[in-house]
């Protein structure tokens, strides 16, 4: 195939213009949001500078130009702004994608707590002349997505949101001013029921709750600085059908749930649950009220984060979300709770399928529950034994040395037959934790000697190897453990194990 005055020919004559625009169209570098980034040496502005025909064939193929993300500094919008009325023409009448992200200048502050910009600024007054200017195509939002200042200026993009947007699928909105204790602004979105995915990065944005399932397309929810758990409950009456939530609390008020509002919302489709909390008022609602009031029997991913600002003696959410629903994790990661050994351990036990597990603080009973026990005689083989069950085991074994070389060699010691053996999660891959100062060396050992296929013999002069319970090859299923290492002081601190564990463990 050869390039003749601008055309691609091939030995049975010219390329048919449908063809070279479908070409044209495979040029494009697009982001996940089918968005591409403006450049001179890029598809589609390269296009229109090699000849008066491809030039015509680029301008006419619409969808070269239905999407387009920005990334200017603040003294640049109107170079932007230029950008985004050539992109609009260019696109035709197809449904239209723009992200806006404000590159911070030097010293300038990511987020304020304080100080709005001024009114009549050069840079507020560009970015109005590109809202302006994005306003005229609000019909054909397909993707919005832009970084502002403070409210003041989304307002009229969020009030556009509620009119005019039939084919709007993505929203992100985010504010670098966050007033905590300002009253948000309400806009009823009730409208669009085309939003798919909504991203809010503030606290002054809320829906006006329509009392009804006004979201049913919207499947991925991300609350950033939320207040309260009221404003996420009224998301998530609106929104029957998410597959993944986020929320990050940011609670510096008092806005409690009302008992009229506490009761359970099953959301069968949620596979990915993400909840995080960096700021606690004495006064607020527990992050784990949140978690009272759902019902996710599809659940597969639970993250949770309280930067331990919660005190309690018993913190059971997560355990009777799991119970409650039903569902089976396969991965769990757990920060910052009050949650206690005990009800950790029943996490697991209720995620058989688990495959990656994260804790911040790992201890002895943990590590136990995650070693593969011998199953006696009179045990039901197959089946994973409650905590006290798994106690009751252990307290028969502790301090029982076993012959390493015997026990191999013993046909009835099961090291080969799996269904001898009861193991929790079985399909164990990933672990990681934090904090290993609270566990202890031998018990982290026999954990790891009977789930990785192999471990540095070196620091057996640190560890008792005869207690060690040969497990068969089945149980061997991690493949990356993530320890932390203080090099002055730690239960992994000793220079052979640090040589030996860097083969098998990642710090």
């Amino acid at each position: 195939m050869t390039l003749a005055n601008g055309q691609l020919r091939s030995k049975s004559g010219y390329l048919p213009t449908e063809v070279l625009s479908t070409i044209f169209q495979e040029c494009l570098e697009l982001d996940k949001l089918d968005c591409t980034i403006p450049d001179p040496h890029q598809a589609p502005l390269v296009l229109t500078w090699v000849c008066r025909l491809w030039r015509s064939i680029a301008l006419n193929t619409h969808r070269l130009w239905a999407g387009v993300m920005f990334i200017r500094e603040a003294s640049r919008v109107d170079d932007s702004t230029r950008l985004l009325e050539l992109w609009m023409e260019r696109s035709g009448a197809l449904p239209f994608g723009v992200r806006f992200a404000n590159i911070m200048r030097e010293g300038e502050l990511v987020l304020s707590l304080t100080g709005r910009l001024e009114e009549n600024s050069p840079q507020t007054d560009g970015l109005k002349t590109f809202i302006d200017t994005l306003l005229k195509c609000r019909k054909r939002w397909r993707v919005l997505e832009i970084v502002l200042p403070e409210i003041s200026l989304a307002a009229p993009l969020l009030q556009a949101i509620t009119q005019d947007t039939q084919v709007l699928e993505y929203v992100c909105i985010s504010l670098q001013y966050l007033d905590l204790n300002e009253e948000p602004s309400i806009y009823d979105f009730s409208g669009n029921r085309s939003l798919k995915s909504v991203r809010l990065i503030t606290p002054l944005v809320l829906p006006l709750s329509s009392g009804n399932e006004a979201f049913i397309n919207l499947t991925i929810l991300e609350l950033h600085f939320c207040a309260s758990i009221q404003d996420v409950l009224t998301w998530i009456d609106m929104a029957p059908n998410l597959t993944h939530l986020l929320v990050r609390f940011f609670m510096t008020g008092a806005r409690r749930v009302p008992p009229s509002a506490r009761r359970d919302r099953p959301l069968p489709f949620l596979t990915s649950l993400e909840l995080t909390c960096f700021a606690a008022n004495p006064d607020a609602d527990d992050p784990g009220l949140l978690l009272d009031m759902l019902e996710l029997p599809e659940l597969t991913e639970l993250e949770i984060e309280l930067s331990h600002l919660f005190d309690s003696l018993d913190w059971p959410h997560a355990k009777n979300l799991l119970v409650r629903s039903g569902a089976s994790l396969l991965s769990l990661s757990i920060s910052g709770t009050p949650m206690s050994d005990r009800d950790v351990v029943e996490c697991l036990r209720l995620s058989p399928e688990l495959e990656s597990f994260k804790c911040e603080i790992m201890t002895d009973e943990i590590l136990r529950a995650l070693t593969p026990r011998l199953v006696s005689e009179s045990g039901e083989a197959g089946s994973v034994p409650t905590l006290e069950e798994r106690m009751a085991t252990d307290s028969t074994t502790d301090g029982k040395s076993i012959d390493n070389d015997q026990t191999t060699n013993n046909p009835d010691s099961g090291s080969g037959d799996a269904s001898k053996y009861i193991a929790m999660c079985p399909n164990f891959e990933f672990f990681e934790a934090s904090d290993v100062d609270g566990c202890s060396l031998q018990v982290l050992y026999e954990m790891m000697s009977s789930r990785c296929d192999e471990v540095y013999q070196d620091i057996q002069g640190y560890v008792d190897m005869s207690s060690v319970w040969p497990t068969p090859q089945e149980f061997k299923t991690l493949q990356s453990i993530v320890l932390p290492c203080d090099p002055l002081y730690s239960t992994l601190s000793h220079p052979l194990i640090l040589e030996g564990l860097e083969r098998t463990m990642y710090f």
